[in-house]
């Protein structure tokens, strides 16, 4: 859990859940946290194979490469209540990695919005 932190000017990634390294599983919550001025991703779940969900809940990506990022068969990176803007690419989903919002976000001012799902509000 990452709650009320600030991760800036990295030269690589701000905050990554990275799932190459274990055959079992990564769960991450993040909650009121800002990534800004990432040279790549503001918030990324990376998986080769194994389970990795990130839940980010009013959090705020900004000036990033990639605002928020899911890359790889079973990342999964959902986020609601989340300020996505001026980034390169405001979300982005690779190979078969998904980033679902819950239709709650603000994402608007990037180079692109990007491509994300969206999950069903329960």
């Amino acid at each position: 859990m990452i709650e009320r932190a600030k991760v800036s000017n990295n030269g690589g990634d701000g905050i990554m859940a990275n799932g190459t390294l274990t055959t079992g599983s990564i769960k991450m919550s993040i909650r009121n946290t800002e990534s800004v001025h990432n040279t790549n991703d503001g918030f990324v779940a990376f998986s080769a194979g194994a389970v990795v969900q990130m839940l980010m809940d009013a959090c705020g990506a900004y000036d990033n490469n990639r605002g928020i990022n899911a890359s790889g068969a079973g990342a999964v990176a959902s986020f609601t209540r989340c300020t996505i803007d001026a980034n390169t690419i405001g979300v982005n989903q690779v190979g078969a990695g998904q980033a679902l919002s819950y239709s709650t976000n603000s994402i608007s001012g990037n180079g692109s919005p990007g491509v994300f799902g969206t999950a069903a509000q329960q």
